[in-house]
């Protein structure tokens, strides 16, 4: 510009100021906002709690405008449902977040999105839905076959039950290990607690399932949908049989189930324990 020159670092949808390394630049970027709206859900409780901190160790100021969108027929209320924070180089800033909800009505779920603006010029832009804090479990036993039931005793000597373990996604792919329409097969878990308690589970499915804790029906008919089904899973103190009960359809035989563990005290096994 006239005897001016003006240097920047172009990388495929980003421009960096030149005295700016981009990989530095965006790893301290990424790490400036901690905000991760899975939640410590109950289904004998009401609220729960979770925390934005925007922590500044980049040299010029930053802001991060988060906002929670509930939907008209939602149960939920979010207090505050927007906030923006700065925190000017070196600095930190923070925001407590209170979720209000009814298990009973606990879908649809509240969105989120935040953006990221470092010296006034928007860096990121993130968007989500807000959702229980959840484990995934990694191995099961599965049954199934010509020879499996309703009038089938899971716990007969004559069942084979045979360890699988989940995908990538976290998902039980049925396909691998039974073939044949209209089969049902079954996946078992073993679930300890060291109390009684009520914990939510997440299931997806490509068709119709159910999900049993010990001989009691948590959830039925969790049919195939982007979204999951949220149920509610009496444990005992102890251990506690979760069985997945599944029938093959076509485009996609299988299903997935996460729990939550609040306090990280939950135990899984593919196999019975004493």
């Amino acid at each position: 510009d006239g005897d001016d020159v003006h240097i920047a670092i172009i990388e495929p949808g980003n421009i960096h100021p030149h005295d700016i390394a981009p990989r530095e630049f965006r790893e301290q970027a990424n790490r400036a906002l901690a905000f991760a709206p899975a939640l410590a859900i109950e289904p004998n409780a009401s609220s729960a709690v979770t925390r934005a901190v925007l922590t500044n160790t980049l040299d010029a100021t930053m802001e991060a405008h988060i906002a929670f969108d509930v939907p008209a027929d939602s149960s939920w209320e979010i207090t505050p449902v927007e906030v923006r924070l700065r925190a000017r180089a070196g600095e930190t800033a923070d925001q407590t977040f209170d979720f209000f909800y009814d298990f009973a009505e606990f879908a649809p779920l509240p969105t989120y999105r935040y953006t990221l603006k470092y010296a006034g010029t928007t860096i990121f832009e993130r968007s989500g839905s807000v959702s229980p804090k959840l484990s995934s479990i990694p191995a099961w036993t599965l049954a199934g076959g010509d020879g499996i039931g309703a009038d089938i005793d899971l716990e007969d000597d004559g069942v084979e039950w045979v360890e699988a373990t989940t995908d990538k996604n976290s998902r039980i792919d049925l396909t691998k290990h039974f073939d044949g329409e209209n089969q049902t097969a079954y996946a078992r878990v073993f679930v300890y607690s060291p109390n009684a308690r009520d914990v939510v589970a997440a299931a997806r499915s490509g068709g119709a399932l159910r999900v049993l804790v010990g001989d009691a029906e948590a959830g039925s008919d969790v049919g195939s949908s982007a979204d999951p089904t949220y149920v509610s899973l009496p444990l005992e103190a102890g251990w506690n049989r979760v069985l997945v009960e599944s029938r093959s359809h076509e485009g996609g035989w299988g299903f997935a189930l996460h729990i939550s563990d609040v306090d990280g005290k939950l135990k899984f096994s593919a196999q019975p324990q004493e």
